[in-house]
């Protein structure tokens, strides 16, 4: 489209109508492709470019809107500034379009960051979660389609947007756009459970996956504090909402708790972890044991060793996989794991006495002592156990090693178990689990919660009460578990249809004893990112001694967090 003629001016003109002090660049929009290379969902992508001068530096962001082949300019404006640009980024008010090529189905799905990345530059963020808002463009796009075409016989952006929202106006009385981190396969399959729920409640889902914990938490945070939040957010069962509650932004949940007798059902820790000022405010949906050791068993029979019981003869066992040619552990590099691993170490070589100490009480001393540098010793000799390849790994990537019997096991929480299924695999048949533990068994007791910001919207309102209740009904529990790995939060239910794995954990959580808080209960998010680092350096730095790890985590407990 040529930058003098009708439709050009008509969509800068769209662009155009409010002042700010940002400035919008590039306004193109090229011919649709030909009939013949149209792909099956028809149309164009037009593409937001947006550079704000309030910034540091120069920031582009690009959001892909799907559009009808027929519209004209002034309607791809309207449609892809209300259904995006203010949506994602409400404080860049003037983005302008250019068109891309009609993308491959692969490209539909949303554009993942490292945590480097994610470290490097935070607003990178907000790509992130705007490319899954384009995909449900798509999505929508083809339930309104034929309202946009009528709408554009108008001309008009009012009566184009008044269209296209009333088509689903009955929908938007209970639409909720829920941010959570569950990609993998297992766990997709699981949080389709709470979609289908919610849809046959008669409400719309808006999936908004971001692959990572520590991406999606920061994207619901970043929005919720910018005044844009979403219906739902994952956390894990603990201490990461903390400051949304200090800031008033979190509603309570006590209306569905109270008339629903949560805390008769769910067990104290997990009640106290939802709990602020003698209100729950989140929403409790699984428990999860973090420090499982999942094996193949055909490799195991194969290299002729039983089950380990403990972190002793674990390393017998590892030994004979090792000389199999095979992997022995099957690991994934990334700083979380890494803690992951250092945590099923400390909890079945040190106790939960060391583990509740040093993460709930700030214990320097207990850090001090030999014992637990004798723990720091058996983790650092795990590295000789993984293969080259771990650097990075995604945890599925390195679960799917066992799946495949090209490693002999891993240690992980049970939301590996989820992956195990997904591929077809029986607990107890194809693959074992268990807990290693040199003193009795301490499990270490987590899980996922979801958190609602406060809304004025009475629809918004409506929808996040329904998610509350549905989350926790008893079928619900039970499908969701099933596909995810972990047990119910409600302990008042048959569990009976679980996999054996599962019932190995409900024994352990109906003794208190064992009930060990996982560290993000016990610690705040700060001490927990400091431990956190000083574990990978350890881990990546095989010259450095366990006393120096000791004495460098004894100095993380004595700052303030």
């Amino acid at each position: 489209m040529r930058k003098g003629s009708s439709r050009y001016k008509g969509l800068v003109g769209a662009l155009e109508e409010n002042e700010s002090d940002e400035v919008a660049v590039g306004a193109t929009i090229r011919r649709p492709p030909s009939r013949t290379q149209r792909r099956p969902l028809g149309g164009r992508v037009a593409t937001i470019t947006v550079r704000s001068r309030r910034a540091t530096r120069a920031e582009t962001i690009r959001e892909r809107c799907f559009v009808d082949r027929a519209m004209t300019g002034r309607a791809v404006a309207a449609l892809c500034l209300v259904g995006q640009a203010l949506y994602s980024t409400p404080i860049w008010r003037r983005p302008a379009l250019h068109q891309s090529a009609t993308p491959r189905r692969s490209e539909i799905a949303a554009e993942h960051y490292s945590q480097d990345t994610l470290d490097d530059d935070f607003r990178t963020l907000t790509p992130l979660f705007t490319q899954r808002q384009y995909h449900q463009n798509v999505v929508e796009y083809n339930n309104q389609r034929s309202n946009w075409r009528e709408a554009m016989r108008f001309g008009t952006t009012a009566t184009a947007l008044a269209l296209m929202w009333s088509a689903s106006a009955n929908a938007l009385d209970m639409k909720a756009e829920v941010i959570h981190w569950w990609t993998s396969s297992g766990e997709s399959a699981a949080v389709k459970v709470f979609a289908d729920r919610f849809a046959k409640a008669g409400g719309v889902w808006i999936d908004n996956a971001i692959a990572g914990g520590v991406s999606a938490r920061a994207v619901a945070i970043t929005r919720t504090v910018g005044g844009n939040p979403p219906t739902a957010m994952q956390f894990n069962t603990g201490k990461q909402f903390d400051e949304l509650v200090e800031g008033n932004l979190l509603s309570d949940v006590e209306v569905v708790a109270n008339a629903s007798k949560w805390r008769t059902f769910m067990p104290e820790a997990i009640v106290k972890a939802a709990t602020r000022n003698g209100k729950m405010y989140a929403v409790p949906v699984n428990i999860h044991g973090q420090n499982w050791l999942f094996y193949n068993k055909a490799v195991l029979e194969k290299v002729g060793a039983a089950e380990p019981t403990n972190w002793i003869d674990v390393f017998a066992v590892l030994d004979k996989v090792k000389a199999a040619g095979l992997i022995p552990l099957a690991f994934g590099g990334v700083k979380v794991w890494e803690r992951n691993l250092f945590n099923a170490v400390l909890i079945g070589q040190g106790g939960a006495a060391m583990f509740e100490g040093i993460y709930g009480k700030r214990d320097a001393a207990l850090a001090a002592s030999a014992e637990f540098k004798a723990v720091a010793a058996t983790y650092a000799r795990l590295r000789g156990y993984v293969d080259s390849g771990s650097p990075g790994r995604n945890w599925n990537d390195a679960t799917t090693l066992v799946i495949q019997g090209k490693a002999g096991m891993q240690v992980m929480g049970d939301w590996a178990k989820g992956e195990f299924v997904a591929a077809g695999q029986t607990a107890g048949k194809e693959y074992g689990c268990t807990v290693l533990s040199n003193k009795g068994t301490g499990y270490i007791m987590g899980g996922d919660v979801f958190a609602f910001p406060k809304l004025k919207d009475p629809p918004q309102v409506k929808a996040q009460l329904a998610l509350a209740k549905i989350m926790l009904e008893p079928d619900t529990q039970i499908a969701f578990a099933q596909r995810k790995g972990s047990i119910p939060v409600r302990l008042d239910l048959d569990l009976s249809s679980l996999d054996p794995c599962a019932q190995k954990a409900v024994k352990w959580l109906g003794d208190k004893r064992q009930q060990v808080p996982a560290q993000e209960m016990l610690s705040p998010p700060a001490l927990t990112g400091a431990i956190e680092d000083a574990i990978s350096q350890y881990w990546n730095t095989p010259s450095m001694t366990a006393d120096a790890f000791a004495m460098k985590v004894v100095g993380i407990l004595k700052d303030s967090y």
